[in-house]
């Protein structure tokens, strides 16, 4: 009986051992297919960066949205970013945004990233943690608004950007505006 036990001891922790490796090749081969992508193009187009992306180093102002596709708010509030995103950015009005995600692994990060039209770190990226702590993240849904050089022009943004969707786009581009100057 107690070689069966340490057997089947051994089959429990072979099998987790196993599952362990499938999940970290899983993270791999989309961490290469998004390298791919962003190479020859496809459904994330460069869009997967790091926090040294130049498109975040030259934009006047980037938000930083923290978030999670099994987080209902922020579910809610995607759209409306997004709609404010695309419309202060077609008058001329440049804010970046980089989603940062609280998903559970990289397969819920890019399907719920295929709704955002911005940039976004992978779900694992060491980043995502210093920028939570850095921007005093407590909850999600949450918009940290960040000039370039670093100042934080606004720590909680997502009030400001929800009193303005809906409103006309000089509204909208007036807020954006407001974080860049």
């Amino acid at each position: 009986k107690a070689t069966v036990s340490v057997l089947n001891w051994r089959l429990s922790v072979v099998a987790m051992g196993l599952s362990d490796v499938i999940h970290k090749a899983k993270d791999k081969v989309h961490h290469v297919k998004e390298k791919v992508e962003s190479k020859l193009g496809g459904p994330g187009m460069g869009r997967v960066v790091d926090v040294s992306d130049k498109r975040l180093a030259k934009a006047p102002a980037v938000a930083y949205y923290f978030s999670a596709s099994w987080c209902p708010p922020c579910r809610q509030f995607t759209p409306q970013l997004a709609q404010f995103y695309n419309t202060v950015n077609a008058s001329g009005t440049q804010v970046e945004v980089l989603f940062v995600p609280s998903d559970r692994d990289e397969e819920s990060t890019e399907e719920y990233f295929k709704k955002m039209p911005w940039l976004r770190l992978r779900h694992d990226d060491a980043n995502v943690a210093v920028l939570k702590s850095q921007y005093g993240v407590s909850g999600i849904p949450h918009l940290a608004v960040v000039r370039r050089g670093g100042q934080v022009v606004e720590a909680n943004a997502r009030g400001s950007v929800m009193a303005v969707v809906g409103q006309s786009a000089s509204a909208q581009s007036a807020l954006a505006k407001r974080w860049a100057a």
